[in-house]
């Protein structure tokens, strides 16, 4: 129960209507517009170009996230952000790379990506196995605070009924894998899919399928 007296003592201390928001972009090669794992190095050039911490490491090597600080208006947020995602593009330039904001890469491949290597990260892989290796989405999200835990919830649980329209002006990727599926947000499905099918994954979400499952099993000769 600790744990819950600690994170309803974190939102007893928020204060209502504040906004953070975070940007995570795919990393590409500046020639070929691949993913391209240099985010160490992007991250290095970055930071020092802001003075400060600016790049944030998430799952992959080649993807970059920013994060605003927490802000009391939209407008503020927006004008962090934008300073920010400037440094950011200069830096990218500055070492030959682009940077790209779409849901999922429209033709790189997730078997060709490394992990970052931090200790949640690590712990993520092990945990997640097949649904952390095909987890390259890139999202943008608006957090916004609210005092007390209870009100929280019945935030979210307000928020259900908009969450398709949502869905929908989420939609950013109708390429992947260097076809078309069919399928426009996609970073919201392959990310889900993933889930669904973790044991056994599909032609069409991730590619060649894996051998099918044996019509029988025996136990080995001890």
């Amino acid at each position: 129960m600790r744990i819950y007296e600690e994170v309803g003592r974190l939102f007893e201390d928020s204060v209502d209507l504040t906004v953070g928001i975070e940007e995570e972009f795919q990393i590409l090669d500046g020639s070929t517009l691949e993913l391209t794992g240099r985010f160490e190095e992007l991250k290095a050039e970055a930071d020092a170009r802001f003075g400060r911490p600016l790049v944030v490491g998430e799952l992959i090597c080649s993807e970059a996230e920013i994060n605003s600080a927490a802000s009391a208006s939209f407008e503020e947020a927006r004008a962090d952000m934008r300073r920010r995602r400037s440094t950011l593009i200069e830096a990218a330039a500055a070492r030959g790379l682009a940077l790209c904001a779409t849901g999922v890469h429209p033709f790189s491949h997730w078997e060709d990506q490394s992990f970052i290597q931090t200790p949640h990260y690590r712990k993520v892989v092990e945990t997640l196995q097949y649904v952390a290796w095909t987890n390259n989405t890139f999202g943008l999200h608006v957090h916004v605070g609210v005092r007390g835990a209870d009100r929280a919830v019945a935030v979210c649980d307000a928020f259900r009924s908009l969450l398709p329209p949502l869905l929908a002006l989420s939609a950013s990727s109708p390429f992947f894998r260097g076809s078309r599926p069919g399928c426009t947000p996609l970073a919201r499905r392959s990310s889900s899919g993933a889930f669904r099918g973790a044991a056994f994954p599909t032609r069409t979400e991730t590619g060649p399928a894996m051998p099918t499952m044996p019509s029988s099993f025996t136990t080995p000769a001890a």
